[in-house]
């Protein structure tokens, strides 16, 4: 477990994956439009970064739809699924990949795809491979 003093570090350091954590928010908070809760929380950022990281964001998004139609991790090691985004979003390594694992189970918990995928993470896997 990152102590407080790591994980703090690691948002200044990397303030993208911070800001995927944002964006996905549950609760309360999910009434407030996306942009306008980035903006709150990343002042000096740009609008323009802002836009480019809600386009990315909708990207990790279907990658976590994805991968929790393949079953999550009840079907896919941690590990994996960990490679699978991070192959793809190699900004992800804090709280924002702790966030899109957490989504992925949800999800796949949710819509009952941790009792039957849809899909298979390794398919997926080996069709990037190739390309």
């Amino acid at each position: 477990m990152l102590s407080i003093f790591q994980r703090l570090l690691n948002r200044k350091r990397n303030p993208k994956d911070f800001a995927y954590s944002v964006f996905a928010e549950f609760g309360p908070k999910l009434r407030i439009d996306r942009d306008e809760r980035l903006k709150a929380k990343f002042p000096r950022a740009s609008s323009s970064d802002i836009a480019e990281w809600l386009r990315d964001f909708d990207d990790v998004e279907k990658s976590v739809w994805f991968a929790a139609e393949a079953g999550g991790s009840v079907h896919n090691s941690r590990e994996e699924l960990e490679r699978f985004l991070q192959s793809r979003f190699g900004w992800l390594d804090g709280d924002g990949l702790r966030t899109a694992m957490f989504r992925i189970d949800y999800f796949a918990w949710h819509e009952g795809y941790h009792e039957s995928p849809s899909t298979h993470l390794k398919n997926e896997e080996a069709e990037q491979a190739a390309s």
